[in-house]
């Protein structure tokens, strides 16, 4: 008992965050991160499309019907590798870190399970996106839903997410399974 004296007060320093406390990231914001994001993925895949001479046959029209496929799966896992840590621990690719936004459920504004995220929000239209002819008419189709009332793309709507301003993920819960 006499211990008990010389101990630290407790407070509980994690706060929930409320619906009504985030902010939804600026479109502008959302633009400039997506940009960001791109130019690392470049730098990343970029070699091994040069060595595997794909950059070649899509200069001269020499493509397989499947090769954009493979190359859409093959960008899933450099996303993967370059994001997937602080993806599952900030809900923030590194162009997001750069502009201060972040992926939250649209429901609860907690953090996004990693699967979800790869899965349901990324490999969706990064597939579509890649269908000979449609593709880049549904890729422009899901980043111009950004111009709604409620900012979300459409694999934000398929996902469940939203993005919003950075929120320190100590404040945040984890929604779902992880």
């Amino acid at each position: 008992m006499q211990d008990e004296i010389y101990r630290p007060p407790e407070a509980d320093l994690v706060r929930p965050v409320e619906p009504g406390q985030v902010e939804l990231a600026s479109r502008w914001r959302r633009l400039f991160g997506a940009i960001l994001d791109a130019i690392i993925l470049y730098f990343v895949i970029l070699p091994f499309m040069f060595s595997t001479g794909y950059l070649e046959r899509a200069m001269e029209n020499q493509m397989t019907t499947t090769e954009p496929l493979y190359w859409a799966l093959a960008g899933l896992v450099a996303y993967f590798l370059v994001n997937g840590y602080t993806l599952h621990t900030r809900g923030q690719t590194l162009g997001k870190m750069m502009v201060a936004t972040q992926i939250v459920s649209a429901t609860g504004h907690q953090l996004v399970p990693l699967w979800k995220i790869l899965l349901l929000r990324w490999l969706p239209i990064s597939i579509l996106s890649s269908v000979p002819f449609i593709g880049p008419l549904l890729g422009l189709i899901n980043v111009l839903m950004i111009f709604a009332n409620d900012k979300r793309c459409g694999h934000d709507h398929i996902a469940g997410t939203i993005v919003i301003d950075y929120i320190a993920p100590e404040n945040l819960t984890r929604a779902g399974p992880a």
